[in-house]
């Protein structure tokens, strides 16, 4: 299962966990179509893929559950429509790890873009309009969580760069963030930005590097942190700064056999004028990790996870995992 970082138990809610659990599952499970066509205005591709992390299920005597849509898009030349991993994400700064969830301060989101990819002598520009969604917390519950009455996209620029040191990123974002239902009616811009670098050392040694910050970072991250606050006097919104980011270091034995050390972190400033203090303050995950792939397109992984959850008036609780994975590419 994934490990998210919301989920870490605290220290006085572990009477009521069970001390050790052991868990089995197929959940992982992906399947895509992908086409490729040569046109006029260069290759034209579609993709559509899914997996079984969608809801329903049961472990009593099926163990099955929901298909869920990952990925769906046509790509013609620099233009992508469809849905796809954002733009503000970096992909090539992901540390490989067995949990399927990933580093608590890690970037992780797909929705509905429209992207233009521009490729330059160092990379490549992009621009991306992406579907927005605004995600709230207030201090005494009473306002809505989330709003769907954005009439501004997403807006999104990453520059790649490609050098003989590394691979480097920069994304820049900006959002509507707006709540209106009758009681609470009010709107206001944010933003965040985002750096990355993969940076090889030794033989096919690698250092990958994220460092995620912003006043509406929020849905964006792993962590998971609302977008903004609601005033409970005002009912206005207030954003806040957030960040979070992780580091690892991936080593290759031999060919064939490979380990990740990765430290992440993420942290919200929050403030007790609009939040209660049992809102979570900041998470820290450390994952290590050991791949062996004894034949192409097969992968057999075990992984150690700490993590550990703070709320704002100081509760805090860690967990320990031992994972283990089994990956077959066809």
């Amino acid at each position: 299962m994934c490990l998210f970082p919301k989920a870490v138990p605290l220290d006085s809610q572990q009477d009521a966990l069970p001390d050790n659990s052991f868990f089995m599952h197929a959940r992982q499970t992906r399947l895509g179509i992908a086409t490729s066509t040569s046109t006029d205005y260069g290759m034209f591709k579609t993709k559509i893929e899914g997996d079984l992390f969608g809801a329903g299920g049961t472990e009593t005597y099926s163990n099955s559950y929901g298909l869920r849509l990952r990925r769906a898009y046509g790509e013609l030349g620099h233009l992508l429509v469809g849905q796809e991993w954002s733009t503000f994400i970096d992909l090539a700064s992901y540390a490989e790890t067995v949990d399927f969830g990933g580093p608590a301060g890690s970037l992780f989101i797909r929705q509905p873009l429209i992207r233009w990819t521009q490729p330059m002598g160092f990379g490549s520009l992009q621009f991306a309009l992406e579907n927005p969604e605004s995600t709230f917390t207030s201090k005494d519950g009473s306002a809505p969580t989330s709003s769907d009455g954005e009439s501004i996209p997403d807006i999104i620029v990453r520059a790649n760069v490609d050098t003989g040191f590394g691979h480097f990123s920069l994304a820049a974002m900006g959002r509507q963030l707006i709540i209106d239902d009758g009681l609470y009616d009010d709107d206001t811009f944010g933003g965040a930005a985002s750096f990355t670098a993969v940076i090889p050392t030794f033989n096919k040694d690698k250092f990958r590097f994220q460092f995620n910050y912003g006043n509406a970072l929020g849905r964006y991250m792993e962590a998971e942190f609302a977008d903004a606050f609601i005033n409970p006097v005002t009912r206005k919104i207030e954003t806040n700064v957030q960040y979070g980011g992780l580091v690892a270091y991936q080593h290759f034995w031999t060919d064939s056999l490979r380990s990740t050390l990765i430290y992440s972190y993420a942290e919200r400033d929050n403030d007790l004028k609009y939040v209660p203090d049992t809102v979570d303050k900041s998470y820290q995950s450390v994952h290590a990790n050991l791949f062996w792939s004894p034949v192409k397109r097969i992968n057999f992984g075990l992984e150690y996870i700490w993590a550990m959850r703070e709320v704002e008036n100081g509760d805090d609780g860690d967990i320990n995992r031992l994972q283990f994975g089994f990956q077959y590419l066809f």
